[in-house]
């Protein structure tokens, strides 16, 4: 098996293990528990923080220690929390380690992507990260879809499955070398000033859109059991493999953009995601109450899906270029996903408070949730309007 191979393997099996975790715990909670909605959102709250500080720390982590060693210490330190939770499933224990295994999982994700990108020109790079995002992402829906299962199975498995994955992961990439080789920044490869300046316009764009993104996707996961299982009169495990369309519908996006280098530089491609980001939530989110028809949530998840693959796999190919594949590339992005894990659930409770405050719980959740939808059109489409040298832009 090859590096890439192995990495790329190891890249699914502790996406796997994250996403169980990430996405099965509101499902456990509140089942087991029978967590409310908000408890969920603060859960959900406390898991961005903590994620937010493992990406801000994983650069300088990775000097002092090297990549290789921190690496393997995020995935190990990942696996001794869920076997925590194994032998201490009680709320007060499953709860405080959700939030703090989102500190080695941050810092694990820059790892990883600056090992796939390095030492690439910016064509390589694209179709380096196209493989990478292909690798977790397919991992996503297949990690939701077996939520439930598991859960069924015995309640325990949803923490024993991800500790083995990760100790698997662990053993694959046990032979990295200790830190991977980057471009030189002369390097006649790399691109001109003016392209960089031109990349980091269409960087901001797709960045803000990513992040209002996976601020929507935690309001919806911590409610989704409520959603499906209340307003839809779904089972657990239908719940479940509904919520996983939301990620093959990113998939796809990913897979497109994976054979062809159609979208590079293209302005008018990110303006999609910006539009069509926020409207795909509201129909997820609100047709359910207003109008619960299954088909329309699918198509919401769908379009959803869509557009957040399309802004997420822009956000990494520009920054990664401009900053040449380093941690530093890798931490900023995933401290921008994490910044959208803290600002869902802090929107979603203001709702909620809000709904509680004036009685009228529809009022409440729109306003609550606006600076969402006006952040994605705003903050997608104002960097697409700035102006680029001539050079810099060759088409929109």
């Amino acid at each position: 098996m090859s590096r890439l191979q192995r990495i790329l393997l190891a890249t699914f099996l502790l996406t796997l293990a994250a996403l169980l975790i990430a996405r099965g715990t509101y499902f456990y909670t509140e089942k087991l528990f029978a967590f409310t909605k908000s408890q969920n959102l603060w859960l959900a709250l406390g898991m961005g923080v903590a994620y937010v500080l493992g990406a801000f720390v994983s650069h300088r982590l990775s000097i002092r220690l090297g990549q290789r060693r921190l690496l393997q210490l995020t995935i190990l330190g990942q696996a001794l929390i869920y076997i925590l939770q194994t032998i201490y499933a009680t709320p007060l224990v499953v709860s405080i380690s959700y939030v703090a295994v989102a500190l080695p999982v941050g810092a694990m994700w820059p790892l990883l992507e600056s090992f796939v990108s390095a030492g690439h020109n910016p064509a390589d790079t694209s179709r380096m990260l196209s493989r990478f995002n292909v690798s977790w992402s397919v991992a996503i829906p297949l990690a939701v879809a077996l939520v439930g299962p598991l859960i069924k199975l015995h309640p325990s498995m949803l923490f024993v499955v991800p500790t083995v994955l990760c100790l698997a992961a662990s053993f694959l990439l046990r032979k990295l070398e200790q830190d991977p080789v980057h471009l030189p920044l002369d390097h006649p490869d790399r691109p001109p000033p003016h392209r960089l300046d031109a990349y980091a316009s269409l960087t901001l764009s797709a960045r803000l859109v990513m992040m209002v993104g996976y601020g929507m996707t935690y309001i919806l996961a911590p409610v989704v059991p409520e959603i499906f299982q209340k307003n839809l009169h779904l089972s657990l495990p239908a719940a479940t493999t509904l919520w996983a369309l939301y990620d093959v519908s990113r998939l796809l996006a990913f897979l497109l953009m994976r054979y062809t280098t159609a979208w590079h530089d293209r302005r008018s491609i990110l303006a999609l995601p910006a539009v069509l980001t926020p409207l795909s939530f509201l129909l997820i989110l609100m047709s359910p109450g207003i109008y619960p028809n299954v088909a329309l949530v699918i198509l919401g998840e769908l379009i959803f899906g869509l557009s957040q693959g399309i802004a997420y796999n822009a956000a990494l190919y520009y920054v990664t270029v401009i900053k040449n594949a380093s941690v530093e590339a890798g931490g900023d992005h995933e401290a921008i996903i994490g910044l959208g894990y803290v600002l869902g659930p802090s929107l979603a409770l203001f709702s909620v408070l809000l709904a509680q405050a004036t009685q009228m719980p529809t009022a409440g959740q729109v306003i609550g949730l606006l600076p969402l939808t006006a952040g994605s059109l705003i903050g997608g489409i104002y960097p697409l309007l700035r102006r680029p040298a001539k050079s810099s832009s060759p088409n929109s």
